[in-house]
């Protein structure tokens, strides 16, 4: 095909440019070489109330085993609070986080990072925070600061900001794990 006196060559050498500098243009955009954070959580409390003893048996290996009772016997046993976080990195790249926390009610960033936190390339690193409780205990830093911030409907915000000063967040749910039955009351 000729112009004006130029060249400008044939509609498959044309297709042919605009499909290499398409590829270049995507391979640079979905490099692999800058991390990549995602992160998610879960928050949850467990109660184990007590069963009553109803018989006893021996167990295959000589030992005794109990029989217990369907209804709990109203004794809480035993009771955790536990907040798990997981950054995941997508990317080939290590990643590092600066720092993480929680997001008051009025917006305002608590840090829960004493240090910072490196994810390598295609990895997962969890942090996990978990106390016992009970009545009058408090538990740790973190759970404390959940526990002041949490709304009315169980739901907490949790944030993150990177090396690249990016800050994302993540919406948690408080969920509850009781074995007393509803009807026992």
């Amino acid at each position: 095909m000729i112009l004006t006196g130029i060249e400008w060559g044939n509609v498959a050498d044309w297709f042919g440019a605009i499909g290499t500098i398409g590829a270049v243009i995507f391979a640079v955009k979905n490099r692999t070489d800058k991390p990549k954070i995602v992160f998610s959580a879960y928050y949850v409390d467990m109660y184990e109330w007590g069963h009553d003893v109803i018989g006893s048996r021996q167990g295959p290996y000589g030992n005794e085993e109990y029989d217990y009772a369907e209804k709990t016997n109203g004794i809480l046993e035993y009771a955790r609070r536990e907040l798990r976080v997981y950054f995941s990195n997508t990317r080939q790249s290590s990643a590092l986080i600066t720092e993480w926390g929680i997001l008051s009610q009025s917006g305002e960033k608590i840090e829960c990072s004493d240090e910072p936190i490196v994810v390598r390339g295609f990895s997962v690193e969890p942090i996990i925070n978990s106390v016992e409780f009970g009545p009058d205990d408090n538990g740790n830093y973190v759970l404390g600061q959940i526990k002041e911030n949490i709304d009315d409907n169980g739901k907490f915000r949790l944030y993150l900001k990177d090396s690249n000063k990016k800050i994302q967040y993540c919406d948690v749910e408080r969920k509850t794990i009781d074995n007393k039955n509803e009807d026992e009351d």
